[in-house]
């Protein structure tokens, strides 16, 4: 069972004609769930592989995020807080102060059109098409493809967007769901992300990583394929087809 709460509030500087300059957005976000698993009678853990709704027979909340957005024409700022069950899971390998980052990214224009974008700092992941709100997915609970692959990334990523039909973005990452380099990983991991939506009732994306995956003297790579397909067969109805 989920129960969601949304809030929201704008503060927004103006000049005189009444223009936007600078807006400031806070907002929250919050998940409770309780999950009987009648082949567990435990309380607790209920798969080490798993990442939200991980546990049994407990009132939880899987995530609480707390979201501030300052915006100007230009150059866009995101710092997101959070906790839950999902943040100790997922983010069980970072710093007790890192863990509690969701976003702090800043995302900058480079040419008057806004066709081309720079975005640095702790952001959503580029692979999949769920993310760990569960308000903004299909799903109630999360894909395996979702649950193994990363939910957020750190580092650089360069979007460029000519039209409202093509989207392209190469990035420069830590790692595989890293906040920060591991010792003796001197390189950095590469993302490139292609989205086409040749109508309004069509997209399709194309994402990849690739990466190290062990920082040891016997050096191994992941290169990781993520495909997807969204279909919007009427007002009502959708279908998504993925490959990873």
């Amino acid at each position: 069972m989920l129960v969601f709460g949304l809030f929201s509030s704008k503060l927004i500087a103006q000049v005189g004609n009444d223009t936007p300059v600078i807006k400031l957005t806070v907002s929250g976000y919050t998940e409770a769930y309780f999950v009987t698993d009648f082949k567990h009678t435990q309380k607790g853990e209920r798969q080490t592989f798993y990442y939200n709704y991980n546990r049994n027979k407990q009132l939880q909340f899987n995530q609480s995020i707390l979201k501030f957005n300052i915006s100007s024409p230009k150059i866009a700022m995101n710092l997101a807080l959070h906790a839950g069950t999902y943040v100790q899971d997922n983010y069980a390998s970072a710093s007790n102060f890192a863990k509690h980052i969701l976003e702090a990214n800043i995302n900058i224009a480079l040419n008057n059109k806004k066709t081309i974008y720079l975005t640095a700092g702790i952001i959503p992941s580029h692979l999949g098409f769920e993310s760990s709100v569960a308000f903004d997915n299909w799903n109630l609970t999360r894909s395996l493809l979702a649950e193994q692959s990363p939910y957020y990334e750190t580092g650089l990523k360069f979007t460029y967007k000519p039209n409202e039909k093509y989207e392209f973005a190469t990035l420069f990452l830590n790692g595989w769901q890293k906040m920060q380099r591991t010792p003796n990983e001197e390189q950095p991991s590469y993302g490139l992300q292609i989205q086409c939506k040749p109508s309004n009732k069509l997209t399709v994306n194309y994402s990849n990583f690739f990466g190290q995956t062990q920082p040891d003297t016997t050096t191994i790579y992941r290169l990781y394929h993520n495909l997807y397909l969204i279909s919007e067969l009427n007002t009502k109805s959708s279908i998504i087809l993925a490959c990873d």
